[in-house]
C-alpha cells in the first residue's frame, strides 16, 4: 500500500469517528438510577429545557417530594403554588371518584420520570408531557398545560392511547 493510500484510510477513519462522536452514537446511553429523574433529553442532545418544562418538572419534584414524605409543604400546598384553583378542584374530584392519587393516576409513587415539550397546547400554552415509571414497571403519560404569562399549570390530563 502506497503512502497516500495509507494517509488517506487514517484520514477517513478518523473524521468517522469524529462524526460518530460528535452526533453521540459513541455515548452511552442515560440510565435510571435510583429515584432520580431521567429527562427525555438525554446529555448528547443537549436540550435546554423550556421555561414551561421546567415549571412541570419543579411541581412534579416538589409534589413528588412531598407525597415520600420528605419536603416540609402538603401536598395541597405544593398544589396551590403550582396550579389554578380550578385544575386543584378538578383534581380533589378526581381524587375523590377515582381513590387513587390525582397527580400520579394510581396510589403508588413513581420511582422514576421523565418529560418532553409537547409543543404548543394552544395560543396562549404550552403542552409538556411528563412519563412517571412504576415500581411494578407501568408508566403513565400525563399532558401537562401551562400558561405562557404566569407558568401557571391550568390542566393536567392523561395523554390519549
Amino acid at each position: 500500500m502506497s503512502y497516500r493510500t495509507k494517509l488517506r484510510g487514517a484520514v477517513v477513519s478518523t473524521c468517522t469517528v469524529a462524526l460518530l462522536a460528535g452526533s453521540g452514537l459513541l455515548t452511552a446511553p442515560a440510565q435510571a438510577i435510583g429515584n432520580q429523574v431521567v429527562p427525555a433529553h438525554t446529555a448528547t442532545t443537549r436540550h435546554r429545557s423550556s421555561p414551561a418544562e421546567d415549571q412541570v418538572v419543579t411541581f412534579f419534584r416538589h409534589y413528588r417530594e412531598a407525597a415520600k414524605g420528605t419536603r416540609a409543604q402538603t401536598l395541597l400546598q405544593v398544589e396551590e403554588e403550582f396550579l389554578t384553583p380550578e385544575l386543584i378542584k378538578q383534581l380533589a374530584a378526581y381524587a375523590s371518584a377515582n381513590q387513587v392519587d390525582p397527580v400520579f393516576r394510581q396510589e403508588n409513587i413513581p420511582v422514576t420520570y421523565s418529560y418532553a415539550d409537547g409543543g404548543a397546547w394552544d395560543l396562549l400554552s404550552h403542552k409538556v408531557i411528563l412519563t412517571m415509571n412504576f415500581e411494578d414497571g407501568s408508566s403513565t403519560v400525563m399532558w401537562y398545560k401551562v400558561q405562557d404569562v404566569d407558568r401557571a399549570i391550568t390542566n393536567l390530563e392523561n395523554a390519549p392511547s
